[in-house]
C-alpha cells in the first residue's frame, strides 16, 4: 500500500481504553466528592453566580463510550431540543450513541449535568461520539472516525457545525508524533479545543501516552480529594517522544460522584474525571462571549491556562520538577 500515491503513511491500529479507577464506588459517602464540591474547587460555582457563566449556547463533544441520554440529569432524551443534541456510534456504525458501559455517562455528568446534580457547565449542550465498546475498549481507527464526525456532524461541509470543545477521557500507548496525537493537533489548529485525560499510569515519569501527549491538546492530570496534591495514579510527563512537559494542568479527579446509566449516580476516580472539569470550564469561558467570538480559536488553551495559579486560592505554583505531575497547576477560573 505504501506504493500508492494516495497513501502518505501507514500506522498500526492500536488499542485504547478508558483510564478509570472505580475506587469511588466503595468509599463511604464522606470520602466521596460531590460535583458541587469539585465545581467549587475550580471556581465554577463562583463563575456561575458572579458572572452568569453557565455554558449556555456552547456544545461539548464527549468522545467516549457514549452517553445514556435517558438519564434525567442529562436531559432524558436525544436529539434537537434535548441536552444531548446529537452524535454518532462509531463502534456499531449507527446514529444511536447510547452508552453500554457507564464511563461516558459519568464524564458527561461532570461536564453538564443539570438536575439532581449539576455539572461544571449545566446549561451547555452535549454531543456523544461512541468510540469505545461496552468493555471500554476501542481502536485508533474508531477514535479517528469519531473525531472526523465531530468536525462535521451533519455531513455537509457547507455548514459550520464543528463541535468547538471535545473531551477525550481515553488513551493508550503512543507518543506526540503518532497518528492520534497528530489528528488532535490538526483539530486544534482548526480551532477545536481538545481536552484529554493524562492517564492513570502514575506516579512514574513518562507515563502519558496518546492522545495525552498531543502538543496542542489540553492534557489534564488528576488531583487528590484536597484539590491540591496530584493523585498518585495520575500519569506524569515528560512525553516519551520529545520530552515535552505534560500535563498542562490538573483538576479534581478522585471519587467524583456523577451520573451513571439507569438514572443512577456513582463515584469514580481517574484523570477521566479530571478532564471533563476542564472541558466544562472552557464552556463557561466561551459562554461569556458573544456567539460570533466563541468558536474555533486555537487560543482557548492559553485562555484556560492563564486562569491557573497564582489565581488558585491557597495553591502554590508548582516548583521545578513538579511540572511533570501538575503542569501549570490546579485549574481555577
Amino acid at each position: 500500500m505504501r506504493d500508492f500515491p494516495e497513501v502518505r503513511a501507514l500506522s498500526p491500529d492500536l488499542e485504547v481504553r478508558i483510564p478509570v479507577i472505580r475506587d469511588g464506588e466503595g468509599r463511604p459517602p464522606e470520602d466521596q466528592v460531590s460535583l458541587e464540591e469539585s465545581c467549587r474547587m475550580i471556581g465554577a460555582i463562583e463563575a456561575r453566580e458572579k458572572y452568569g457563566a453557565t455554558g449556555k449556547g456552547v456544545v461539548i463533544g464527549v468522545v467516549d463510550t457514549g452517553i445514556d441520554y435517558r438519564h434525567p440529569d442529562l436531559g432524558g432524551g436525544f436529539g434537537p431540543g434535548f441536552k444531548v443534541i446529537g452524535g454518532y456510534d462509531c463502534v456499531d456504525n449507527d446514529s444511536d450513541p447510547l452508552d453500554e458501559n457507564g464511563h461516558g455517562t459519568h464524564v458527561a455528568g461532570i461536564i453538564a449535568a443539570n438536575g439532581k446534580i449539576k455539572g461544571v457547565a449545566p446549561e451547555a449542550s452535549l454531543m456523544a461520539f461512541r468510540v469505545l465498546n461496552a468493555d471500554g475498549e476501542g481502536t485508533y481507527s474508531a477514535i479517528l472516525a469519531g473525531l472526523e464526525k465531530a468536525c462535521d456532524p451533519d455531513g455537509n461541509p457547507a455548514t459550520e457545525d464543528a463541535v468547538p470543545i471535545l473531551n477525550l477521557s481515553l488513551g493508550g500507548l503512543g507518543h506526540e508524533d503518532d497518528i492520534l496525537c497528530r489528528a488532535v493537533d490538526t483539530l486544534v489548529s482548526l480551532g477545536i479545543s481538545c481536552v484529554v485525560a493524562a492517564g492513570n499510569e502514575g506516579p512514574d515519569k513518562q507515563t502519558i501516552g496518546s492522545p495525552g501527549s498531543s502538543r496542542r491538546a489540553i492534557t489534564v492530570g488528576a488531583l487528590h480529594r484536597d484539590g491540591r496534591t496530584p493523585a498518585e495514579f495520575s500519569s506524569r510527563g515528560p512525553t516519551t517522544g520529545h520530552g515535552m512537559p505534560k500535563p498542562d494542568l490538573c483538576a479534581p479527579g478522585t471519587a467524583i460522584v456523577s451520573t451513571v446509566p439507569a438514572g443512577g449516580y456513582a463515584g469514580f476516580s481517574g484523570t477521566s474525571m479530571a478532564a471533563p472539569h476542564a472541558a466544562g470550564a472552557l464552556a463557561l469561558l466561551m459562554s461569556l462571549l458573544p456567539p460570533e467570538e466563541r468558536y474555533y480559536s486555537w487560543q482557548w488553551k492559553n485562555y484556560l491556562l492563564s486562569a491557573v495559579p497564582p489565581s488558585s486560592p491557597g495553591v502554590p505554583a508548582p516548583e521545578f520538577g513538579e511540572i511533570y505531575a501538575r503542569g501549570k497547576g490546579a485549574l481555577y477560573l
